[in-house]
């Protein structure tokens, strides 16, 4: 049995005066709230979690595939409401519920099994499928156009790294990165591409590199960059190769996740290589690329999770908490909750044997 842990990031301004820098002496507080997945019964999650979203009821629907069986389960102040769809190929059904995205009261399962998208309705009830580009990430834009980025591609073509999907079903290339040098592998170079993606105000949105460098991209809504930041951030040191995870190499920093605040900062989930990587426990691997390579038992004995406050004004760090547990992603642009329409929040969920969705909220002290 898994369980998702939601919690509280609190991001605390502590200026004494507005004429001051507004997050002088920020800093983030970590505060577990509500466990999700039950023991028994309907509401166990067996698997890892794909993909966790939150909708604008503060429910939390978690994608759980990589169990015995694939399924989506809703969840409410961390009790079991409903299953939503069932495995299969027909309406409302799935293959492998991968992505998931969610709009106001309902949410859409992007399925690269069946190559589709299908939507729900707030009663978990199929309302709409279309045919969709496998994706292994995506974000809904204002203008109803759907960011992805693609779960099947040959990085040493010039195959885009994001694709953007028009309501009506056509692709444009919203990156052509074309080959890129010093990748070991197919999947090294795949996966030096990859991007955390948050929407951002007035129609933009906000991508960030994942690995080789710390890089955060404003773009429109066409996808063209507006402006590009390159933070500087002690956890995180640029590297030209992307190498596999060997036992004696400290693993590489990676960034997992982003998500947009409307006061003009960016909260940036990330994980690098813990005080204790040294002493993690491998065990060995399947065959591949020609030879059988030794895999950590859990990335929890490799990483940090870090979770830190981009203010996109200055391209500075305001505010960052470093945990033992590291990150895997970002689930969801936040939410507001129906008793304080003030309050936004991120989310996140960790890489170990329970996973993490947190609500954050900023507050400026006077």
């Amino acid at each position: 049995m898994r369980s998702v842990l939601i919690g509280t990031a609190m991001f605390i301004s502590l200026a004494t005066s507005a004429a001051q820098d507004p997050c002088a002496g920020c800093r983030i507080t970590l505060a577990p709230l509500v466990t999700v997945g039950d023991s028994a019964g309907d509401g166990v999650l067996f698997g890892h979690p794909s993909s966790v979203t939150v909708d604008r009821r503060g429910r939390v629907v978690v994608a759980d595939i990589w169990g015995s069986t694939p399924q989506v389960l809703m969840f409410a102040a961390g009790r079991f409401l409903r299953r939503v769809g069932r495995p299969g190929e027909g309406p409302g059904e799935f293959r492998m519920p991968r992505v998931l995205l969610s709009a106001g009261d309902s949410f859409a399962i992007l399925d690269p099994g069946l190559r589709r998208a299908t939507w729900f309705g707030a009663d978990g009830q199929s309302l709409r499928s279309r045919p969709f580009p496998p994706s292994r990430n995506a974000l809904l834009l204002a203008n109803g156009a759907i960011v992805i980025e693609p779960a099947v591609r040959d990085p040493l073509s010039r195959d885009p790294a994001l694709l953007r999907v028009l309501g009506s079903g056509a692709t444009e290339a919203v990156l052509e990165p074309g080959a890129r040098a010093g990748c070991r592998s197919m999947s090294a170079c795949v996966a030096r591409d990859g991007r955390a993606l948050a929407v951002g105000a007035v129609g933009n949105w906000w991508s960030v590199r994942t690995h080789h460098e710390y890089r955060v991209e404003e773009r429109n809504g066409t996808g063209a960059i507006v402006r590009t930041l390159r933070p500087s951030s002690a956890w995180f040191a640029p590297y030209d190769t992307l190498e596999q995870q060997q036992r004696g190499r400290a693993p590489q920093s990676q960034i997992v996740g982003v998500w947009n605040d409307p006061n003009g900062y960016r909260w940036i989930v990330g994980r690098t290589a813990g005080a204790e990587w040294g002493r993690a426990e491998w065990e060995p691997g399947r065959r591949g690329e020609g030879r059988v390579r030794p895999i950590p038992v859990g990335a929890s004995q490799l990483y940090d999770g870090i979770l830190e406050v981009l203010d996109v004004r200055t391209g500075t760090v305001v505010a960052q908490a470093r945990e033992p547990e590291p990150f895997d992603g970002l689930a969801g642009r936040g939410f507001r909750t129906p008793c304080d329409w003030a309050r936004t929040g991120w989310s996140a969920w960790s890489s170990n044997a329970r996973s993490s969705v947190g609500h954050g909220e900023q507050t400026h002290a006077a």
